[in-house]
């Protein structure tokens, strides 16, 4: 589980919204080709029970989390917004955004950058 330091945030956390990085790699006989990551804006659905205290975290909570459907906006990407099928299994990177979700969204759009720490310093600028 490459993502288990987010998905516990998740949970322990009460953000409802993040921008995160996604894997993209292509397996080719024996290699694996890693390509630019896919930043996106998710939005955690309101059955996700958080603000859990970290020891009150159980593998099944993190099991859940991995697996459920997000609504999804790509940043870096040219794809329809609200992907189907876009779960956390690819996810190893996000923070939570706690300002105006819409302003942040308008200004990750123009920034038009393939690093998630570019949208972390957008997110921090906004609070």
């Amino acid at each position: 589980m490459d993502n288990l330091d987010f998905l516990k945030q998740i949970l322990i956390e009460e953000h409802e919204y993040y921008i995160v990085a996604e894997k993209n790699e292509s397996y080719s006989g024996r290699r694996s080709e890693f390509f630019k990551d896919s930043i996106m804006l998710i939005c955690i659905p309101y059955g996700i029970k958080r603000g859990v205290k970290p020891n009150e975290i159980l593998l099944c909570d993190i099991e859940n989390l991995r697996y459920i459907e997000l609504q999804n906006i790509y940043i870096n990407e040219r794809y329809a917004p609200f992907q189907q099928g876009i779960n956390l299994c690819n996810i190893y990177k996000g923070f939570p955004i706690k300002g105006d979700v819409q302003d942040f969204l308008i200004k990750a759009l123009a920034l038009k950058s393939d690093s998630i720490f570019d949208y972390r310093e957008l997110a921090e600028s906004i609070e």
